[in-house]
């Protein structure tokens, strides 16, 4: 009777063991991950899809004069009684609606005739209205409130840690290899084409997959990052709203008697070479315990709204204070252009179509993944490595 020697398993080498990280986080988030990648590619272009879908509300005749904005307000409130505006969306194109804000609508006026063109009720939203809100739930909790919050949090974490283990497994051994790994061999089998495509789409895409997953997980868990940054960076408390001076009297329900363009009049002041594209006013009808809010933009800032915030006494539009943009602590700094990074926003127009580009390409990876999974499991080692040609060799 003879005795088989017991095979004994060799030790999970360091690749092997990186191979099985890279698995097993890609397949734990992997639908979450395309859930939030097809809805952010989405919210990339919403602005864009709702101006190309009611250009009755959004285009206007641009002309030689504007209308002031308080004769804008006062017709939009006189359209709708008992309604106040407390918002303003100020247009960047010559060519588009200024869009005024209430507690239960959206009004879009014309700048230069002062005509209203048509609003958005809240409680009764259009189809593509219905369509971006299902769109931001899933994208921001998948539909689940505070949990599905969470969920995207660490499917982001995972998604990092697939991004570093995956640089570090394409990394080739030989240099001579780099050309290869970062091409495609579109006429091999399937099976090759997918695993390179894979390999190289993961690469090409590491840095806006890379910023979306670190700015994911700053905001899902941001009250327990920001003070670890600020006890790092040793950044001063981020400056709050301030409040109107207390020995100024209180008006209560008075209505302002400043119009509202004093108070862009004032931002514009403050900020030379900004333009003003967001404006908060406070609801007059309440006391007034906080000043007006405007959001400036300068050349610099690559923020789309701006960063540079504006603050204004709502009785007489005097300044109260100027946040910059720039002149702030690191910490707040981050949190200041998190959303940018996100979005890609940071790197204009071509940014935001990388971004939504490798927010799609979260489907494809996934997918990719599971079928070099499967392809494994049945006994189908990965595609052998191309032969140098020598144009790759030199």
């Amino acid at each position: 009777m003879t005795v088989r020697p017991v095979k004994r398993k060799k030790p999970l080498s360091f690749r092997n063991g990186l191979r099985l990280v890279h698995l097993t986080v890609g397949l734990l988030a992997g639908l979450v991950l395309t859930v939030t990648g097809i809805t952010g590619a989405l919210m990339q272009f919403e602005a864009e899809i709702n101006e190309i879908s009611r250009p009755d509300l959004w285009q206007v005749t641009p002309t030689a004069t504007r209308v002031p904005l308080q004769t804008l307000k006062e017709t939009a409130e006189a359209a709708h009684p008992g309604e106040t505006v407390f918002f303003y969306r100020l247009p960047r194109r010559t060519d588009r609606a200024v869009v005024l804000q209430t507690a239960e609508r959206r009004v879009f006026a014309d700048p230069y005739t002062g005509t209203l063109k048509g609003d958005l009720d809240r409680k009764n939203p259009t189809r593509m209205e219905a369509f971006f809100k299902l769109v931001r739930d899933l994208h921001i909790t998948l539909c689940s409130g505070e949990t599905g919050t969470k969920i995207v949090g660490f499917s982001a974490i995972f998604l990092v840690l697939s991004l570093i283990t995956g640089i570090i497994l394409w990394w080739p051994k030989r240099l001579a290899l780099l050309r290869q790994r970062l091409t495609v061999k579109w006429n091999a089998r399937w099976r090759r084409v997918n695993y390179e495509a894979h390999s190289a789409f993961g690469f090409w895409m590491t840095l806006p997959l890379l910023c979306m997953g670190v700015s994911t997980i700053y905001w899902v868990f941001r009250p327990n990052i920001t003070p670890l940054l600020v006890r790092l960076t040793k950044s001063a408390p981020a400056p709050r709203a301030p409040k109107l001076p207390a020995s100024a009297p209180v008006p209560g329900t008075a209505r302002p008697a400043v119009p509202v363009d004093r108070y862009l009049e004032t931002a514009y002041a403050a900020v030379p070479g900004g333009i003003s594209l967001l404006m908060s006013v406070p609801d007059p009808r309440r006391p007034m315990v906080r000043p007006v809010q405007v959001w400036m933009k300068t050349p610099d800032d690559p923020m789309p709204t701006g960063r540079t915030t504006v603050w204004v006494d709502p009785r007489d539009g005097a300044l109260v204070r100027v946040d910059s943009a720039f002149q702030t602590s690191p910490a707040d700094l981050i949190a200041r252009y998190n959303y940018t990074v996100h979005t890609g926003d940071i790197a204009g127009l071509p940014g935001r179509i990388l971004w939504a580009i490798g927010s799609l390409g979260l489907t494809f990876l996934f997918v990719g993944g599971i079928v070099i999974w499967r392809s494994r499991g049945a006994g189908v080692k990965n595609p052998p490595v191309r032969k140098i040609s020598p144009r790759d060799a030199g």
